[in-house]
């Protein structure tokens, strides 16, 4: 073996050795065969499948309500906007925030 490939090895070696921080163990342990086999058998799940399809769904309805807020939001004038320490302070104490 030449020069070069011996030191082409070993810096193979210590970047496979190297201990990335923290998440190197979980990383391992997510890459896993038996992980893998896991969630294949999860995906023909369908009270899985359910669950993530209504999970979309939230997500799309609370995107919307987002849109629609931040249009709202948008339309109202910024002198509109303005409210006084003691209005806010009453309003959080009408809450029971305070």
């Amino acid at each position: 073996m030449s020069k070069s490939n011996k030191l082409d090895k070993q810096q193979l070696d210590q970047i496979n050795s190297l201990e990335e921080g923290l998440f190197s163990p979980l990383f391992k342990k997510l890459v896993s065969g038996r992980l893998k086999r896991t969630l294949k058998k999860l995906e023909r799940d369908p009270a899985l499948r359910d669950a993530f399809k209504r999970f979309d769904k939230s997500l799309e309805d609370l995107e919307r309500d987002l849109e629609a807020s931040a249009e709202i939001d948008s339309s109202v004038h910024t002198n509109d906007r303005d409210v006084s320490s003691k209005e806010r302070q009453k309003l959080y104490k009408d809450l029971g925030l305070l």
